[in-house]
């Protein structure tokens, strides 16, 4: 089973405040991602998802998809997003994820 991470613009209770801004969205999924055999988005071959104006990455299952980690960390860059683990009902903050550059490395 794939646990994932919803990207969106949240308000207090969770609900969607106002959609993400789908061009970031799509120059990111380019740039990181690709597509499957019917044209789906994927990050790292795991299906991307969109519902209500967020984006619902597939971040683990069996492993944590680093490059769905990276995507969300450019979204929140670039959107000033919030990450909802909508599975334990928490928010994630991006410096709990580690993307493509595992930043112990940068410390040290």
């Amino acid at each position: 089973m794939i646990h994932n991470l919803t990207a969106g613009h949240f308000d207090s209770g969770g609900g969607v405040a106002k959609p993400l801004d789908m061009s970031v969205v799509v120059k990111l999924l380019h740039e990181l991602g690709g597509t499957d055999g019917e044209g789906v988005p994927t990050l790292e071959g795991w299906k991307v998802r969109f519902d209500d104006g967020c984006v619902i990455l597939p971040w683990k299952g069996g492993r944590t998809n680093r490059v769905a980690e990276e995507f969300a960390l450019r979204l929140c860059r670039d959107t000033n997003c919030q990450l909802l683990d909508r599975e334990h009902g928490r928010e994630v903050g991006p410096g709990e994820l580690v993307g493509l550059v595992d930043k112990a490395t940068l410390a040290g």
